[in-house]
C-alpha cells in the first residue's frame, strides 16, 4: 500500500525536524526498504512503498530529531515511533517462524531452525547499506524490516508452490492466485 498523502507530508516535516537534507532523507528511505523507481530514485510518492518502510523511516527521524531536541509526535496510543516498528517486526519474525514450522510439518521436510538461518543468509547475501557495507545477515533476529519482508515474501512463494503441488491448503498464509489456481487443478483431478 502506498504512503498516503498525509504519511508524506509528516514524513518531509519528520525530516525537517531532524535536520535531513534531501540526500539524508533519501538514504533513510532506502535504509527502510523504500524501492527506487524506473528512473532509478527514491520517491515519498512512489507507489511501491511499504507501509512498514514509513513506520522504520519515522523511527529513524524520531530518534535524530531527538538528539536535536526536537519532538515528532507518535500515533495515538503509542509510546514511540520506534515502538510501533518494533511491533511490527516483532510480528513479522513471529509470522515468519510460525510458516516455518507449519511447513515442516505439513509437508514432512527436514526444516530445522538451521536450515531457516540457512533460508535468511540467501535472502540477504546481495544487500547492502547506502554505503556500501555489505548487510549479510545470518540470523533472523538480526535483520531490517525490509529484509524482514522480502524473506517473508520468498517463504510464502516458495512454501506456496510447495502446498499447492501437494493439494494443502495452509494455515498460517493466503497462496498466491497462481498456486491457488493449481491447487484447484489439483483437486479437480483428484475429485
Amino acid at each position: 500500500m502506498p504512503w498516503t498523502e498525509k504519511q508524506q507530508r509528516c514524513a518531509i516535516a519528520a525530516a525537517s525536524k531532524a535536520g535531513w537534507n534531501d540526500m539524508q532523507r533519501y538514504t533513510a528511505m532506502l535504509h527502510c526498504g523504500c524501492p527506487k523507481s524506473a528512473s532509478g530514485q527514491v520517491s515519498l510518492k512512489n507507489k511501491a512503498n511499504p507501509h512498514d518502510a514509513f513506520e522504520q523511516y519515522m523511527a529513524l527521524a524520531e530518534s535524530a530529531a531527538d538528539g536535536r531536541g526536537e519532538t515528532i509526535y507518535p500515533p495515538k496510543g503509542q509510546p514511540s515511533w520506534q515502538a510501533v516498528a518494533d511491533g511490527r517486526r516483532t510480528r513479522t519474525i513471529r509470522l515468519i517462524r510460525s510458516i516455518w514450522t507449519e511447513a515442516r510439518e505439513a509437508l514432512n521436510k527436514n526444516l530445522d531452525s538451521d536450515g531457516l538461518d540457512g533460508f535468511v543468509l540467501r535472502m540477504t547475501q546481495r544487500d547492502e547499506s547506502p554505503c556500501g557495507v555489505p548487510l549479510t545477515h545470518h540470523r533472523l533476529d538480526d535483520c531490517d524490516g525490509g529484509q524482514l519482508y522480502r524473506i517473508l515474501e520468498g517463504l510464502k512463494g516458495w512454501f506456496g508452490r510447495e502446498y499447492a503441488e501437494r493439494g494443502i491448503e495452509p494455515e498460517t498464509f493466503t497462496l498466491h492466485f497462481r498456486d491457488r489456481k493449481r491447487l484447484e487443478e489439483i483437486r479437480k483431478r483428484i475429485a
